[in-house]
This record gives structure tokens, sequence and C-alpha cells, in this order.
């Protein structure tokens, strides 16, 4: 098939490409650049019959509608975002942009036939839920504008798959991580904690370090995603995607430094504002719909991402869309 992916640069959305190609697939990788990597499509790229890269914003209507006319489309993936909460907080305007793309993919998909759409949302939409572990038809939440902006996107999938017959799914991900996941000001706790870890820094923690996530290693993702692609799944609908076991951000660093055999210390800082105790997943409705149950935990997850940032031996940087390589980690 002929499969769009959108934001297809960035850290989930390159592993999605290099899934779909690794079983057959042709893929139209669409992204600005904003927070993509080129580095995370070197995989990807020696695809080369079957890999197309385009730089673009799908806010340019005009730019996506000719990438639909010249590709016949079976499905997209919308993935493309202004991503990191803090990078939100401080450009809540940039993120309500989104609203514009996320329109305009919906508007050709329907347009051009697209056999199914599927919409990365997020956990954030629970935002500050007191019923755990969250389930789809419970209690919403919204307290940032990121995941106020997701929320909406989940309505108007909604909307074109009642209005005009499009087989929309939204899939909720929590705290997706894994290879290829910055570790810069703007990035998060796993990549940030075992970027410090590897140099032997001390691991800082907002708070006790009581609150808890719900960490989801990638392959989990890729491989409902793969499931998507041949399963009659929830047409118009939400499934959360994740493990169902929260950890701790004190049992996170823990494991972190365990696997990598670091140095580095706990040093806990003040709590920040409107911080989240605790989020998780109710994942009955992924394993009923998908039949999936998750492969890693956070032991296995992270230990995988360990062994790829001592592979790479570097660290990152962006420059202009392109990746850079800096000094090898001091292990």
């Amino acid at each position: 098939m002929d499969i769009l992916v959108t934001g297809g640069a960035g850290f989930i959305g390159s592993h999605l490409c290099d899934r779909l190609l690794q079983i057959g697939h042709r893929v139209i990788c669409v992204d600005n650049f904003l927070t993509g990597s080129r580095f995370n499509l070197e995989e990807a790229e020696k695809f080369k019959k079957r890999f197309i890269l385009i730089k673009g914003d799908v806010n340019n209507y005009i730019l996506l509608e000719g990438i639909f006319k010249r590709y016949p489309i079976d499905i997209v993936f919308h993935l493309a975002a202004v991503v990191g909460v803090k990078r939100t907080e401080e450009n809540p305007f940039l993120v309500l942009e989104d609203i514009n793309g996320i329109k305009n993919i919906l508007e050709l998909s329907s347009k051009y036939r697209v056999k199914r759409f599927v919409y990365t949302s997020s956990s954030e939409v629970y935002g500050r839920s007191f019923n755990l572990p969250s389930c789809e038809d419970g209690q919403i939440n919204p307290s940032i504008t990121y995941a106020a902006v997701k929320l909406i996107g989940e309505k108007f999938c909604k909307a074109y798959y009642e209005k005009h017959h499009l087989k929309t799914c939204c899939l909720r991900l929590f705290n997706i991580y894994g290879p290829r996941q910055v570790h810069s000001s703007y990035g998060f706790v796993a990549a940030i904690f075992i970027k410090r870890a590897l140099e032997n820094f001390d691991i800082e923690i907002f708070g006790d370090g009581k609150q808890a996530r719900d960490f989801t290693y990638i392959e989990d993702f890729l491989n409902c995603a793969q499931i998507i692609l041949s399963h009659k799944f929830w047409e118009g609908g939400v499934i959360n995607i994740g493990t169902g076991v929260e950890t701790s951000i004190n049992s996170l660093a823990k494991t972190i430094i365990r696997l990598t055999k670091s140095k580095s210390k706990i040093r806990h800082l003040p709590l920040r504002t409107n911080e989240i105790s605790s989020r998780c997943a109710d994942i009955n409705r992924m394993r009923k719909v998908l039949k999936y149950k998750p492969m890693y935990n956070i032991s296995s997850g992270i230990e995988q991402t360990v062994s790829w940032h001592r592979l790479s031996g570097c660290k990152l940087y962006r420059v202009g869309g392109k990746a850079k390589r800096t000094k090898k980690y001091s292990y």
C-alpha cells in the first residue's frame, strides 16, 4: 500500500516509517523539520524506491493536495504536531496552528477516498484525572493547550467518520519512549535521564519523585500500528496505547542508573506548578479490539533504549533540520 506519514521525521514518525517499509509498503513522509531530523531517517532512506521524503507543512493545503494527487494514498498516519510540553507552553499559538493541519489532512483524506485514517492523540487529554486507570470513555480534562488541540483533533476525526464515512481511529499514546527520542531542554524524561546517567551527572527530579506515568516502549506502539493496517479497527473511536502499569519517576531514574551502571545520584528539585501526580492507561480496549498485550516492561524497554544510546555513541542536536554528531559519551 501507499501510506502517508505526516511528521515522519520525528521520533515516533521515523520509527513508523521504518516499520512500514520493512513490511513492504511504500511510504510518503511529510515533515517541516521543526522538531524532526534527517538523522532519524537514515534507515528509511535506504529504501530508495519505496521511501519518498517531502519537506513541507501540513498547514499548507495546496502542497498537501499535490501529494494526494500524485500518490494513490491508501492509509494516512497523522503524527505532525508541535511536541514537548515546555515548547508548547512557550508557544501556545504555534500549537493552535496544528488545528489547520488536522482539518487539511482530514478534508483531503475524505476527498481522495483514503481507506483508513489514523490520528495520534495523547494521554495529555486526560489531564488531572481522578479515575485511574484512565479509560477512553471516562473523564477528559485537558489542562494545557497541546492537550486541547489533541482533543479537537479527536472530535474532528469522529465528525468525518460520522458525516463523511472516513474510517478514522484515534490512538491516545501514553509516554512513548525509545531510541531517537530527544534529550534537550525540550526533550522527554527517559531520554534526559539516560543522557545524564551515561555522563555520570546527577539526575534531577522535580518534587519527591513519587509522581507516576505509564511509560510505553516504541515497539509496542509500532506493533499496534501494524495491526491496524489489516485489522477491522475501532472505526470512529479512540484506543489507549499504553502498558497499564504505573512507574514512578524515582523508579525510572533508579532503573536507568542500574542499567547504565552509572555513578549518577538522584537530586530532588522544587516541584513544578501544575504537575500531574499520576497517569495510567486502561488498556482493556487495546487488548480486546487489537488483541494486543504489551511486550515490553520498563526494564526491557529502557535496556533497549540504553543499548541504542551506547551504540550511537554520540550526542545529537539539530541545526536547520539536519542532525549533527558531537563528542562521544564518556562512559
